[in-house]
């Protein structure tokens, strides 16, 4: 479930602003356990790849 709503979340990332994904990503991290964190951590991380142009500079 949680797995499924995170790859909606990164098929609908474009409606989103840089700086919201942020956001949401790091509070999401705050209640999950550490195995969803990082899995989270991975997903952050090929999505900032994916989206870098969409994100401001710096």
């Amino acid at each position: 479930m949680i797995y499924n709503n995170i790859y909606l979340f990164q098929l609908n990332v474009g409606k989103f602003t840089c700086t919201q994904f942020q956001f949401a990503a790091t509070t999401a991290q705050t209640t999950m356990n550490k195995a969803i964190q990082s899995m989270s951590a991975s997903v952050q991380v090929n999505m900032t790849l994916n989206y870098s142009k969409d994100c401001p500079a710096g």
